[in-house]
């Protein structure tokens, strides 16, 4: 773990904390999946304990935090504050794991004394065809993986357009790669690349480097810029449409 970090932060990433408090070792702990099933001073146990972790291999204090799952409650928030940090960004609107509902969509704001950085949606309208199907409505991230590139260009130009100042690009540590399962051993499962999700985020990122209107900052630099943010007058949802043949 201190090799991939140093890796990491050798080439300009930000290295924040992840909650997934399903893999604890004990087996036992494993039929709670989510932050939100811990009590108060259990969240801030697991909460300081990886700030701790994090420290000692990185030498630095992360500031920000992702409930894994988005499964949080107001509890976590608590626990974040009371661990000093600065950011949470597990808020996602409408997700049911989610048990802090903020009254904003995308807008940064602040919740039991946490800047809250929520996951980025969009309201995606799909049109499915052959054979037809009645349309459906979903409330989307703007994802990597679950996103087409297209989708999110687009959520990105609507935002510019309804002057939301700030999108969450969300990606996972298995963002680029494709896994199979073939056993409860690590070396017995099969890794490979995700050529086209690698070649997904090269575009996007070709997209946002070469848009003059798009600054890429690292969350430590999102918290060093919190008082000049330039907050919207109003919570804004951008909406796309996709059409899928299935």
């Amino acid at each position: 773990m201190a090799d991939v970090c140093d890796i990491l932060l050798k080439n300009g990433q930000d290295i924040q904390l992840h909650t997934h408090p399903v893999w604890l070792m004990d087996r036992d702990e494993r039929k709670r999946i989510y932050m939100k099933q811990y009590s108060f001073e259990e969240q801030v146990y697991i909460i300081e304990k990886g700030i701790e972790d994090l420290q000692n291999i990185t030498g630095k204090r992360p500031i920000a935090h992702r409930g894994g799952a988005y499964g949080i409650d107001r509890n976590t928030l608590l626990a974040l504050n009371t661990a000093n940090m600065k950011i949470d960004s597990s808020v996602f609107y409408k997700n049911s794991n989610c048990e802090v509902s903020g009254r904003y969509k995308n807008r940064i704001h602040e919740l039991h004394g946490i800047l809250e950085y929520p996951v980025s949606v969009y309201r995606l309208k799909t049109n499915y065809i052959i054979p037809h199907k009645s349309c459906s409505n979903q409330i989307q991230k703007s994802d990597i993986n679950y996103s087409t590139g297209k989708e999110i260009k687009e959520a990105c130009e609507q935002n510019i357009a309804g002057c939301h100042s700030y999108m969450n690009i969300f990606m996972h540590s298995f963002s680029l790669y494709k896994f199979f399962m073939a056993g409860v051993r690590s070396e017995s499962s099969i890794f490979e690349p995700d050529k086209d999700t690698i070649k997904k985020f090269h575009n996007i990122m070709g997209y946002l480097c070469g848009n003059s209107k798009v600054e890429i900052v690292t969350v430590s630099q999102l918290y060093e810029k919190r008082n000049t943010i330039k907050k919207s007058s109003k919570d804004y949802m951008p909406k796309l449409k996709r059409t899928k043949i299935i």
